[in-house]
């Protein structure tokens, strides 16, 4: 389909809408002059509209020959007679709606349930206080057991590998990340970089060194250690 065929086919379907909307007012002649002359140019060159057009005359046609119905006789009494009660509620200042009525219904109800569920309640009561001394009192199992209180324990050294360096009376700190496996997966040394001995030292030493990992509500979790070197000495802290 071209441009120009979409083009007026949306222009067709946009004069039968325009058309459909005011159709009841040209059938009833309340149009404006210009407004029908539209319509009814419309109409004569749109067959679907057209057809419409006569369903609602015919429809016309035919209400207008319906029987009319009257009022009943008695609705100018049943409309004085609401008239009359609307006008005294409101000289009184009654609400609209009054729940008193219905209050007073539920209360005539629920008075003659009243005494024997008060009597059954109190029946039950000492009932139940007759009986519970009978019942032995049970100790609880969970009364001698220890509650921990530590949730979080820090990585711990199991065995560590040789290390040595050249210096005596130097310390080497290092910081270890351990994972849950109790692995060493970094480290880093606090006090400054290190040379390539030193280094190497510290890793093969690392390689061999076992620990065991942090824990947290039982479970392991990777953890931070810091471990100190000396010659003499080792000092670790977590």
């Amino acid at each position: 389909m071209s441009i120009r065929k979409a083009l007026l086919s949306m222009n067709d379907w946009f004069a039968c809408w325009n058309a459909g909307r005011k159709l009841c007012a040209y059938v009833d002649g309340a149009l404006k002059p210009e407004a029908r002359q539209t319509v009814a140019a419309h109409l004569k060159q749109c067959v679907n509209c057209s057809l419409q057009y006569e369903d609602m005359v015919q429809a016309k046609r035919l209400l207008k020959v319906l029987p009319r119905v009257g009022a009943p006789k008695d609705l100018t009494v049943s409309l004085r007679i609401i008239a009359s009660r609307e006008r005294a509620r409101r000289l009184s200042g009654r609400p609209l709606f009054d729940f008193e009525p219905l209050m007073t219904r539920i209360r005539n109800m629920m008075q003659p349930l009243a005494i024997p569920f008060a009597g059954g309640l109190v029946s039950a009561l000492v009932l139940f206080s007759m009986l519970l001394p009978s019942y032995p009192l049970r100790q609880s199992a969970m009364a001698n057991l220890d509650v921990p209180t530590g949730f979080y324990t820090d990585p711990e050294l199991k065995s560590l590998a040789p290390f040595s360096f050249s210096d005596a009376e130097k310390v080497v700190m290092l910081e270890l990340v351990i994972d849950e496996n109790g692995r060493v997966v970094d480290y880093s040394l606090p006090d400054g970089p290190a040379n390539a001995a030193l280094r190497r030292a510290i890793e093969n030493s690392l390689l061999f060194t076992t620990f065991t990992p942090a824990m947290s509500f039982g479970q392991p979790i990777a953890g931070r250690i810091r471990l100190s070197f000396q010659r003499s000495q080792i000092e670790v802290k977590g």
